[in-house]
């Protein structure tokens, strides 16, 4: 497991406890065993966790307060997103990347897949 970073100083506690809250459920996630979905439920892929953990430490602290992480019996992870004018949804498997946004207004909604995406 790669350390994290020490937080700069600049950051403010609530701002530190984003990042621990998101680093903290990163790590609950990847302690997921076979199995943890009523007897069902894979693993999540290491290359979503790692993905995951390289995101939490480079995201805005704003954007990680909004930002929510799932895991997925296939052993795929969600990450939401969600404010008051959209949902977005990407879904992190071990070859691709599937991208959701849902407009709050007008019931619009889009998606998009990207397949072999390198997520390693």
């Amino acid at each position: 497991m790669t350390p994290y970073r020490t937080a700069p100083a600049t950051e403010t506690q609530s701002e530190c406890s984003r990042r621990d809250r998101q680093r903290n459920r990163i790590e609950e996630l990847a302690s997921l065993q076979r199995g943890w979905f009523d007897g069902g439920g894979l693993p999540i892929y290491p290359s979503a966790l790692a993905w995951a953990r390289e995101w939490v430490e480079q995201e805005d602290e704003d954007e990680l307060a909004r930002m929510h992480l799932y895991p997925l019996e296939d052993g795929r992870l969600r990450v939401e997103r969600f404010d008051e004018s959209r949902n977005d949804s990407l879904v992190i498997g071990p070859d691709t990347m599937e991208f959701h946004i849902q407009a709050r207004r007008a019931g619009a909604h889009g998606s998009s897949s990207i397949a072999g995406l390198d997520t390693r």
